[in-house]
């Protein structure tokens, strides 16, 4: 599946920020869902790696929402990655169908990341999995009386894990498949990352730059290509090239259109290099044009 990675057995949502805190973006991070987890990894992920596409893999039918109430996360992972069931829809969530997808986290991946977990612990059979099929597994150590930590000490203990203390010992692991991708750089430190974490940091005052002549921009025309844009996304187009640059509460005020939605658009938009965020104000980088043509009349 190329560049993924898969976080299991945390509720914290670890690897997203683990990555982040240390400059490096894969393209995909792959997890399982459970109480919590679901919640602060997508979160996580979305917020640090908006470049990244998050995949879920389901033990129930897509259409079946477990945990209950995160109808909303759902739709999200839907609009920017990828939500994926052996099952079919109407499927319920029951025990024995949670180890198979747990052979599916571990086949789709390059190597499986284990946070916490019991010995008996659903990360401890995704672990096994990703053992049997060959791929690389990785542990976090933690305390020898933390009943959470028995599982990946004991798959250090063994030697079937490689012990993880920062994020480049992952990333190297890779670095030989994709060297002009993945490259070690300098983290950040602590206070500054706790400070990001927060909310607390205020994007530093660009510096004073020459003007250059902007260069051509990329037109979108709708008339000649409807479905190159979502709807979503080109209210958001229309948005930005009628008001300018914007923040996210701006552009949901401008086009009435919910939280979720307008950052999912956003970030879709931002990949394909049609939108730049610059201190969480975002400016359009193509023209938007949407004059339809018509046939000539005999």
């Amino acid at each position: 599946m190329g560049e993924t990675v898969a976080d299991i057995g945390t509720d914290h949502g670890f690897l997203p920020i683990f990555l982040w805190e240390n400059r490096i973006s894969p393209k995909v991070i792959m997890t399982d869902i459970s109480e919590g987890s679901l919640n602060k990894a997508i979160e996580n992920c979305r917020r640090f790696h908006p470049e990244t596409e998050f995949d879920l893999r389901l033990g129930s039918g897509i259409d079946v929402i477990y945990p209950a109430g995160h109808g909303d996360l759902y739709e999200d992972v839907a609009a920017a990655g990828a939500l994926l069931s052996e099952y079919p829809p109407g499927t319920p969530p029951t025990g024995p169908h949670f180890p198979v997808r747990n052979r599916l986290i571990a086949g789709l991946s390059l190597g499986v990341l284990v946070v916490e977990g019991s010995q008996t612990s659903g990360a401890l059979i995704t672990a096994r999995w990703a053992l049997e099929q060959g791929r690389d597994v990785f542990a976090v150590p933690g305390g020898i009386d933390a009943p959470l930590s028995q599982g990946p000490n004991g798959l250090i203990r063994r030697g079937e894990a490689k012990l993880i203390q920062d994020a480049w010992d992952v990333v190297e692991e890779y670095a030989a498949l994709y060297p002009d991708k993945l490259h070690p750089k300098t983290p950040l430190a602590p206070g500054a990352a706790r400070a990001r974490l927060e909310g607390r940091e205020s994007p530093p005052p660009a510096p004073p730059q020459q003007k250059e002549p902007a260069p051509a921009r990329l037109v979108v025309d709708l008339g000649k290509d409807p479905e190159a844009l979502t709807d979503d996304q080109a209210a958001l187009l229309r948005a930005l090239q009628a008001r300018g640059e914007q923040s996210a509460d701006d552009l949901v005020e401008a086009t009435g259109i919910p939280a979720r939605r307008v950052l999912s658009a956003l970030t879709l938009l931002q990949v394909r290099q049609w939108v730049a965020e610059a201190g969480r104000r975002f400016t359009t980088l193509v023209e938007l044009k949407e004059e339809r043509t018509h046939p000539p009349r005999g």
